[in-house]
């Protein structure tokens, strides 16, 4: 699943790695990878700095998201894209996307 916010730049996608992706749209680059579902991220859905994510483990997440940083390079020191794991302070603003509430109880 994928969710798109245009006014504000930002796209996600779930992945079955149990992570949900978040990108910036306007330069192409991933900004974060929000992590907390305990199996395959399902479906997300973005509205401005929030992000709503569910799973296969029956829960939904509520993210708040980074301000992105539109000064910051979109590349790392070696002239490519900044991969999953270099992610960080480079692309995003302030605090890291944190989860803001976890909510269960549905069933399949």
């Amino acid at each position: 699943s994928l969710s798109a916010d245009f006014g504000v730049g930002l796209g996600a996608a779930c992945c079955q790695d149990r992570a949900v992706y978040l990108w910036d749209l306007r330069r192409h680059a991933l900004l974060a990878v929000l992590r907390g579902h305990l199996d395959e991220a399902r479906a997300v859905s973005l509205a401005g700095r929030q992000a709503l994510s569910c799973s296969s483990d029956r829960t939904l997440r509520l993210w708040d998201l980074p301000e992105v940083d539109r000064e910051a390079p979109a590349e790392n020191d070696r002239g490519r894209g900044l991969s999953a794991n270099e992610v960080g302070d480079l692309a995003i603003r302030g605090a890291s996307p944190s989860c803001r509430a976890v909510l269960e109880g549905h069933v399949s």
